[in-house]
């Protein structure tokens, strides 16, 4: 960083994570089979319900002296329907065992070759120094966190490119895009995901629970999400990818997706606390927040800017302040993550291309970042990656 700006930077290769473990080499090979195994069913389900009630919508629309003949047309028709299915599924299912089979091959000749690694997802940097790392996977075109975690412990000269990486213990929840924190005693706070397996396959479901990693018991447990009030208190029906920051006592900070309202959650006792400042916008969703030297949160609002909306944490209450000099949000009422300076201003990257820096001074304002085109690497194994930063 030169005279307090990004200048062009570059990316270290780190150690790989392949592994020889049977079990999982071949967990990872056959997901494509069952994931393919899944949508194949569901489609042809979906085809047969369609037929029979295709066929059986006829039969309503006969005259009552053709009546007889239009059953038992509708009765061969369903059989056919069923038929097609039957024949459909028995093709997938061998299919997918001559993929099972072809994965025991493959997890031998990965074993070898180290060839079976996880792809870089979501990460935090602990309070230990290490860094706790979410598996992702890309099968069939579509990305997704899974519920397997690593960690990359630094060297003793605190290298990470000359680190190693070891597994952690499974989350219940497979999370894509959802709120995170590491905490104050060294634990790791996740809720939500906009796409998670809840359902026993991923879907966009909005998930609203929550779990919490103990680094020390290397365990993962689940506690309930924010409430909304009332006696017993009802659950916030969707959690999502949910704006959050951890709050400089040491709570947790979340902001619903449905509407302006925010829950705290005390990590002693996991339970929260509900806040509902006025503000008016429809929601939170989409918003992304920085915490500021000044103990208040930051961040232009996705669904109504260019405004930036300002939380004061000891108040409990929002304020507006500089509008943002160009827009740093899409047409799908997106942006990018907003991160703190060395120098207390916080830079949002914006999800169209343009940058900004906020300044929360006395006299709060915004400043456009010198756009330059934004490399993103997920977990850079090339000898040399490299990324343009603003500058």
């Amino acid at each position: 960083m030169a005279n307090g700006d990004f200048e062009e930077g570059s990316w270290s290769q780190l150690p790989t994570n392949c592994t020889n473990s049977f079990t999982l080499t071949y967990l990872r090979c056959a997901e494509y089979g069952t994931v393919a195994l899944t949508k194949c069913l569901l489609a042809i389900v979906q085809l047969a319900v369609e037929c029979v009630q295709g066929v059986w919508k006829q039969v309503k629309k006969c005259s009552w002296w053709s009546w007889l003949f239009c059953v038992l047309y509708a009765i061969v028709a369903t059989f056919v329907c069923t038929l097609f299915a039957t024949v459909a599924i028995t093709i997938c299912l061998i299919v997918v065992t001559i993929e099972l089979f072809v994965c025991l091959l493959w997890t031998l000749v990965s074993i070898v070759f180290c060839l079976s690694k996880a792809n870089g997802g979501t990460a935090f940097l602990l309070t230990d120094g290490s860094v706790m790392m979410q598996e992702f996977k890309s099968i069939f075109g579509a990305t997704w966190g899974t519920t397997r975690w690593w960690k990359l412990s630094p060297d003793q000269s605190g290298s990470y490119a000359n680190g190693t990486w070891s597994s952690l213990a499974d989350s219940s929840v497979a999370r894509t895009y959802y709120a995170s924190a590491v905490l104050a005693d060294g634990r790791v706070v996740v809720c939500g995901g906009e796409y998670s397996d809840a359902s026993g396959t991923v879907e966009k479901d909005f998930n609203n629970t929550c779990e919490i990693y103990d680094p020390f018991m290397d365990k993962w447990s689940s506690f309930s999400g924010p409430g909304a009030g009332g006696i017993p208190p009802a659950v916030w029906s969707e959690i999502g990818d949910a704006p959050s920051a951890l709050l400089p006592d040491g709570t947790f900070l979340i902001g619903s997706i449905d509407n302006a309202s925010l829950a705290k959650l005390d990590p002693s006792t996991l339970t929260w606390t509900s806040l509902a400042p006025g503000r008016s916008v429809p929601s939170n969703d989409e918003d992304s927040w920085v915490l500021m030297p000044d103990n208040t949160i930051a961040g232009p609002s996705c669904q109504e800017p260019p405004p930036t909306w300002v939380y004061d944490i000891a108040a409990n209450s929002w304020s507006q302040e500089a509008h943002l000099p160009q827009s740093v949000i899409d047409a799908a009422e997106e942006i990018g993550p907003g991160l703190l300076r060395y120098d207390g201003t916080a830079f949002f990257l914006g999800s169209n291309e343009h940058t900004a820096i906020y300044s929360a001074s006395a006299s709060p304002s915004w400043s456009n970042a010198t756009y330059r085109k934004l490399i993103f690497v997920s977990g850079c194994v090339a000898p040399q990656c490299s990324a343009w930063w603003p500058a």
